[in-house]
């Protein structure tokens, strides 16, 4: 988790802090204050070749979203069998900050962004 403290950031200021943060954590020198306090987590599993998991939430974060490896799989698409991309996500939720049917919702609008981006307001 990397916890962006502050406000105001603009998309791509917020982008740059990410590349920074990240490129810190990776080379393992980043500092503890961006290591907790966070309230959502984006936790990316697939990368180490794992379809799901069941995230556990730390103080005080309210929630969490789980991406599992993208692969090949058989769909059904308008009748035909296809073979598509396919990718898990959980989302684990402090049912304290928001019920079942806020979070499905919000789950919801995540996968419907992902998969029709141009759908999103002011994206052309």
């Amino acid at each position: 988790m990397i916890a962006l403290t502050g406000s105001g950031l603009s998309l791509d200021e917020l982008a740059t802090e990410l590349r920074r943060l990240t490129g810190l954590a990776r080379r393992g020198t980043l500092a503890a204050e961006h290591l907790t306090g966070g309230t959502f987590t984006l936790n990316n599993y697939g990368g180490l070749q794992v379809d799901g998991a069941t995230p556990i939430l730390n103080h005080p974060q309210a929630a969490m979203i789980g991406v599992g490896r993208i692969t090949d799989r058989a769909w059904v698409k308008d009748g035909p069998v296809e073979v598509r991309k396919v990718v898990n996500m959980s989302l684990t939720f402090d049912h304290r900050s928001c019920d079942g049917g806020t979070a499905a919702g919000f789950l919801r609008h995540v996968v419907d962004s992902l998969t029709s981006p141009g759908q999103l307001g002011g994206c052309p």
